[in-house]
């Protein structure tokens, strides 16, 4: 059976004031095309479908005219919710789609969905996990002591629900930060600051391909049948050299699994460019979306308005000269940045008092931490 792997769609997404409509709208339209003509008979959308939780008008048609097309192709369709997603809006008319052979999770519920379709192979298993938090698995568990305390137990505990019989060929899709991911620095991914929300991969085990979504690099982490999808589209100058694609993922028989990558084609690039005012002003014009970093040393009055003679969906103007580095005088320990925030404020308050915090003072932080990440969940 031939599949399709998507994830973090984003409609309706915002890239430096610039309305990625357009842009999606081709890429969905691209992705149609690619399903017709490699016969995919199921697509798997692992989160992050919309880019808020209450989506544009303009989004919410697109998905529309996404699924309608789908639906009408004869293609099965499983959806879960990511971070971004309201999941109970994404539920509504999920009973009325069923039967369309649309298949939405939303929201967790204290169990893991899973739906069954069968090819010249056997039956194969679609476990649909959406975006879990502690909080979303813990309010079904009584038992204090047994409540999840990080995202691999939430993850875990909720897992332990799921009925996976191993003779079986399983998927699983889910859209959480997997230890060992690579991520883009500055990258459009909403990651939290000291790595709270990364689950360990071993809880994925009992699955023969894990469709993963929230992390935007399209790659493979720990094993092969892994797998990030990535964004269609590139929403981070970051991510400027990267091959948008979509996986296509063909269950043969239990333990073999072919995929390949479809590159996928935007109406407009994200490039940079760097250099003098005058030289980029005698470059060829260029519709892609620019980041300009000009090394003159003055200021160049009205320089973006200039530009978009040049470059007239330019997004991004900076400069690099001695004035802006001897700016940048702040410093990011990438070690630092993976730390919990306990171990941040222990820093933080030895730097301004200069003695560690007492065992006291650090169960007092840790109580608010606790208290502070469950309001804010």
């Amino acid at each position: 059976m031939k599949t399709a792997h998507l994830a973090d769609l984003h409609l309706g997404k915002i890239v430096n004031g610039f309305s990625m409509i357009d842009e999606q709208k081709h890429i969905l339209d691209e992705i149609l095309e690619i399903i017709r003509n490699e016969h995919v008979e199921a697509v798997m959308i692992a989160g992050d479908v919309y880019d808020r939780n209450i989506p544009s008008i303009e989004a919410t048609n697109l998905l529309d005219a996404f699924l309608s097309e789908l639906v009408q192709q004869k293609i099965e369709v499983f959806l879960i919710a990511g971070n971004h997603d309201s999941g109970d809006r994404l539920n509504f008319g999920s009973s009325l789609f069923e039967s369309m052979h649309v298949h939405i999770v939303g929201t967790y519920k204290g169990t893991v969905p899973f739906y069954t379709l069968q090819d010249e192979y056997g039956i194969i298993v679609f476990h649909l996990l959406p975006f879990l938090r502690p909080i979303n698995v813990n309010r079904y568990i009584e038992d204090e002591m047994e409540k999840a305390g990080d995202y691999t137990q939430a993850v875990q505990k909720a897992l332990q629900n799921d009925t996976v019989d191993t003779k079986q060929r399983n998927v699983i899709l889910s859209h959480q930060f997997v230890t060992g991911v690579q991520v883009d620095e500055n990258g459009s991914e909403e990651i939290i600051v000291g790595g709270l929300d990364q689950v360990s991969g071993s809880v994925y085990d009992a699955y023969d391909y894990v469709c993963l979504g929230h992390i935007h690099r399209p790659q493979k982490v720990l094993r092969d049948t892994m797998v990030y999808a990535g964004t269609p589209l590139k929403y981070s100058f970051s991510e400027a050299n990267q091959v948008k694609s979509i996986p296509l993922v063909n269950f043969k028989e239990k333990g073999t699994i072919e995929i390949k990558r479809i590159p996928l084609h935007p109406l407009h690039e994200m490039k940079e460019v760097k250099g003098k005012f005058a030289e980029i002003m005698q470059a060829s014009h260029s519709s892609d979306y620019m980041h300009v970093t000009l090394t003159d040393e003055e200021d160049v009055p009205d320089a973006i308005r200039d530009l978009r003679q040049v470059y007239p969906n330019i997004m991004k103007l900076d400069y690099d000269n001695r004035r802006t580095q001897s700016a940048a005088t702040v410093t990011v320990n990438e070690e630092k940045i993976m730390q919990s925030p306990l171990e941040i404020f222990s820093m933080f308050y030895e730097e301004r008092n200069h003695a560690p915090m007492s065992g006291a003072q650090k169960n007092c932080i840790k109580e608010l931490i606790h208290e502070i990440w469950e309001d804010e969940q």
